[in-house]
């Protein structure tokens, strides 16, 4: 069937990603390193040094992580394509929306484990804190608060991260930071009216570095 080649085809765009990613984790000098960690943790004085032995178990946690992040999409893209197979065979057409979507999860996976293996600096397998603010534009401002809390935790939900609230305050008319101020348009067409709708900072959640490691973002309306 024309529709089984087609998701065949667009799996396959996936396989020289996939056999990157093996690469890029190194998923067999991680084996051997998960090993080693969990033959050290055995040992009967592995807590005697509190802080090395937690730095262990949370190295353990990440190697486990990574490689199952791997194995799992591994598993996926050839349970997918097994299943084209199949149904290209058989001719069974009630199997499309189910393969539809795994080839849509193996483009999705690929691209977010792509993602995860650049993420190698000091704080990056930290948790963040993320705060929203309203700015100026009263209810409308608020909206755009509520919008990007969706958006970060629907984000945050499908590529399997936990979060937690921990502190909400409502907001009421024209209430929060107001910062408005006059911009020149370098179109030519004159002057425009800048209004900060929303801040957004990013913190990561080490006391430490807290000072030190701050992304801000800024969300605009022109008028």
């Amino acid at each position: 069937m024309l529709e089984f080649e087609e998701q065949r085809l667009l799996l396959l765009e996936s396989e020289p990603a996939l056999k990157e990613l093996r690469a890029a984790l190194d998923v067999d000098a991680l084996a051997t390193e998960l090993k080693e960690l969990e033959e050290k943790s055995a040992d009967p004085n592995f807590w005697e040094d509190l802080s090395a032995s937690q730095s262990v178990l949370q190295r353990i946690r990440q190697v486990k992580d990574k490689i199952l992040s791997y194995t799992e999409l591994e598993s996926l893209f050839g349970d997918t394509l097994a299943l084209i197979e199949i149904a290209e065979e058989t001719g069974d057409a009630s199997v499309l929306d189910e393969v539809t979507e795994s080839v849509a999860q193996v483009k999705d996976r690929t691209a977010s484990l792509k993602l995860s293996t650049l993420l190698t600096g000091e704080y990056d397998v930290k948790s963040a804190i993320l705060t929203f603010h309203a700015g100026a534009g009263g209810t409308e401002a608020q909206d755009w608060v509520q919008m990007l809390y969706r958006m970060y935790t629907r984000w945050a939900e499908r590529h399997r991260h936990k979060y937690k609230v921990l502190d909400y305050l409502p907001g009421e008319e024209a209430q929060g930071l107001s910062v408005r101020f006059m911009g020149i348009d370098d179109t030519g067409t004159g002057t425009y009216l800048l209004t900060m709708y929303c801040s957004v900072a990013v913190l990561t959640d080490d006391a430490a570095a807290v000072l030190e490691d701050v992304e801000t973002g800024h969300f605009y309306d022109y008028d």
